[in-house]
């Protein structure tokens, strides 16, 4: 069996594209804070906004609490909800991976609620500064 060689390897090695309809959130939303902030200014906002939207997502147990995000995912104006719940940027997936990365860490023991609510803003302040990073690029 022959490897991949020359252009085709080059392609292996590629990082995936953002999808695209997350890049026109994110441009969407930097265009509309004030424009006298520098990128990272606004890259810092934005993560803030949209992890806390993360976060929320993730505490909200009603049902029609649940069922009206949906509504105003589907009506397009909350653009820090429509980031955070996006699949191309996958924040969900990263939020439960570091959730998950902790649990095994502590050896699968429940928290207290107190300890809980601090774990939730730890991992909440280590993907605001890793997304944030990411929009600034």
């Amino acid at each position: 069996m022959r490897r991949a060689g020359g252009i085709v390897r080059a392609y292996c090695m590629a990082r995936p594209r953002r999808c695209d309809g997350a890049a026109e959130l994110i441009a969407a939303a930097m265009g509309a804070m004030a424009p006298d902030l520098s990128k990272r200014s606004r890259a810092r906002i934005l993560a803030r906004r949209v992890v806390a939207e993360l976060v929320a997502e993730f505490e909200r147990k009603d049902q029609l609490e649940i069922a009206l995000t949906r509504a105003r995912v589907v009506l397009g104006n909350d653009l820090a909800l429509q980031l955070a719940l996006h699949p191309g940027l996958d924040l969900v997936a990263e939020y439960q991976r570091e959730r998950c990365d902790r649990f095994k860490a502590r050896g699968f023991t429940q928290l207290p609620d107190s300890e809980w609510r601090a774990e939730t803003q730890s991992i909440a302040a280590a993907l605001e500064a890793r997304l944030a990073e990411r929009l600034r690029r």
